[in-house]
C-alpha cells in the first residue's frame, strides 16, 4: 500500500551560508565609537641638553579636584596665571601634572588646558616683544622659532595615596 521512500540527505551548506551572511552583515553595519581623550603630540626623542637649568613645577590634583602648585593651594581657574608667573620668572620649566585616580575627567582636562594657556600667554608676550604682533598673527616659521625656544614640557603621573 504505502511505498517506502528513500531518504535524500539534506544539504547542510545552506546553514553555513546563512550564518556567514549574518556575520558579514553585522560586521559591516555595526559602528564602533571612537574614544575621546586629551590629544597630545609627543615630541621626538632628543638628547638631553645641559644648557639651561630646568625648574620643576609640580601641579597636583586631588580626588576633590583641588589644585596645588608647588605646595601652594589655588583654584582650578588660577593655574594659568600662577604658571605664567613662574614661566616669566624662570628659564626652562618642566611641568609635572599629577592627578589622583578619582580626579574627575573635566577637572583634569581643565588643568591641562590651563597649563597650555599659560604657555600661550608667554608665547604671545615673546611675539609682541620680538615681532611687535600677537602670536597667532605670526608666520609658521616665526611661531616655530618662539615655540622651540620655550617648548611645552608636561609630564603626567598618578598620585599615590
Amino acid at each position: 500500500m504505502f511505498r517506502k521512500r528513500n531518504k535524500v540527505p539534506q544539504p547542510q551548506s545552506a546553514l553555513a551560508d546563512i550564518a556567514m551572511l549574518l556575520l558579514i552583515f553585522f560586521l559591516v553595519t555595526t559602528q564602533m565609537e571612537d574614544e575621546q581623550g586629551v590629544t597630545a603630540l609627543l615630541p621626538p626623542k632628543e638628547a638631553v641638553k645641559s644648557g639651561r637649568p630646568l625648574t620643576q613645577v609640580q601641579i597636583l590634583l586631588n580626588q576633590q579636584d583641588q589644585v596645588q602648585i608647588n605646595s601652594k593651594r589655588i583654584s582650578l581657574g588660577e593655574i594659568d596665571t600662577e604658571l605664567y608667573k613662574l614661566l616669566v620668572g624662570n628659564g626652562q620649566i618642566q611641568v609635572e601634572l599629577r592627578s589622583h585616580v578619582q580626579t574627575s575627567y573635566p577637572a583634569y582636562v581643565k588643568a591641562y588646558d590651563e597649563i597650555k594657556s599659560a604657555y600661550k600667554m608667554v608665547y604671545n608676550d615673546m611675539a609682541e616683544k620680538e615681532f611687535q604682533v600677537e602670536f597667532n598673527q605670526l608666520s609658521p616659521n616665526q611661531k616655530k622659532q618662539i615655540t622651540s625656544s620655550r617648548p611645552i614640557k608636561i609630564f603626567e603621573g598618578d598620585l599615590v595615596d
